[in-house]
């Protein structure tokens, strides 16, 4: 029988504190693995939906292709900024651990 680990014990925070080698979206909420595609925006089909009206319906886009992640700004309105860089629309530029993302109010930072 498998025994049951609390968060708080040190094997839960050393279970909790392993790295499974994915990217991950991090935000004040939220945490979300980068698997495939990641479509952002205010539109209820977005994979990370953000409440803002200075993020458009479908913002931008984040996506793995050859084990490495890109995002993509999908002709936005007010555009996304990478490390307080603005994309061009339809730009996609790589991410790497620690590259912030500011999406409207929002800032995602890459773990």
């Amino acid at each position: 029988m498998e025994e049951t680990v609390y968060k708080r014990s040190n094997k839960g925070k050393a279970i909790s504190k392993k790295d499974d080698g994915h990217l991950r979206l991090r935000t004040d909420t939220s945490s979300i693995r980068i698997n495939k595609t990641i479509l952002i925006g205010r539109d209820k089909s977005c994979k990370l939906q953000i409440d803002d009206p200075l993020v458009s319906r479908r913002h931008a886009m984040i996506e793995f292709i050859s084990k490495v992640a890109y995002i993509k700004d999908l002709g936005s309105t007010n555009a996304t900024y990478v490390n307080n860089n603005p994309l061009r629309p339809n730009e996609q530029k790589r991410l790497r651990r620690g590259d912030v993302i500011r999406i409207g109010k929002t800032e995602i930072t890459i773990s």
